[in-house]
């Protein structure tokens, strides 16, 4: 029990220190796997980059690191996560002459390199993950880049690969039920070694006008293989988004499969309220 308050300390003051800048937060209601009515509400933060701070550069790229927090959270069986990480990318990039200087080329595809370390967890505390995760972004979204079709400038992919190890914290805590259940086939107190595809859409809002009024779709496919188990896991989710001001959305949500670390392959659906701050 020490030890997952001492995990739930940490989450905590992560959270708290976060200042309120560059943090999703979502408020819904949802019906549970179980059928049942929950509320639920998740907090993501991650410092968007500003290349003042945490960055090393190099002659065609630069690599560039912040922290990351995602909280997943709710009453009834309501699925739950907490990841914390320190979250980073080398950047490569063709080069080009501005004014008889060498910069990136954003007119071309740039090459992220993601890095990570940290830490995953349910809802219960009952077991901790840590994790190195590295893997591939390829970067089309620059407003320069004339190489890719404006469509496709609002999706994303990525494959990474996730190396670590599953602990456990607290047998004391009850069973879970429904979308809470941990239905990973990954063991207690051994590896991780699993591979991650990322594939994702945000069509941001369809009608461009000065009051942000208008609506758009998110929607989000996270597949994991796991090697040690020859499992595969997926998460899906929807959103169909009604923006109501600027950083100010209400969705309609669904959403199947937890994603990590439960691997739940439960279901649950609702709407909610989403700002940025």
């Amino acid at each position: 029990m020490k030890k997952s308050a001492l995990l739930f300390s940490v989450v905590l003051s992560s959270l708290l220190a976060l200042s309120q800048q560059n943090v999703d937060v979502d408020l819904k209601t949802i019906k549970t796997d179980l059928k049942k009515t929950a509320l639920g509400f998740a907090i993501n933060y991650l410092k968007q980059y500003n290349g003042l701070e945490g960055q090393i550069n190099n002659a065609k790229g630069f690599f560039s690191f912040s922290p990351e927090v995602t909280a997943l959270m709710g009453t009834e069986d309501a699925f739950s996560q907490i990841n914390i990480k320190l979250s980073g990318f080398f950047l490569k990039a063709k080069t080009t002459q501005v004014a008889g200087l060498t910069t990136l080329d954003s007119r071309k595809t740039m090459h992220l390199f993601p890095l990570s370390v940290g830490a995953e967890t349910d809802g219960g505390f009952s077991f901790l993950n840590t994790l190195f995760e590295g893997g591939y972004v390829p970067y089309y979204q620059a407003n320069g880049n004339t190489s890719v079709n404006a469509f496709f400038k609002n999706t994303s992919v990525g494959i990474f690969l996730q190396a670590g190890y599953k602990s456990k914290l607290d047998s004391t805590i009850k069973t879970q039920i429904g979308g809470k259940t941990d239905q990973s086939s990954e063991s207690l107190n051994s590896g991780l070694f699993r591979a991650k595809l990322d594939l994702s859409i945000d069509t941001k809002n369809f009608f461009k006008n000065p009051n942000n009024v208008g609506f758009g779709i998110v929607g989000k496919a996270n597949y994991w293989y796991d090697f040690l188990n020859a499992k595969f896991y997926t998460r899906l989710e929807g959103r169909v988004r009604l923006y109501l001001a600027q950083n100010k959305s209400f969705d309609f949500i669904y959403e199947k499969g937890s994603g990590a670390p439960n691997f739940n392959t439960g279901e649950q659906f609702g709407a909610g309220l989403s700002i940025s701050f």
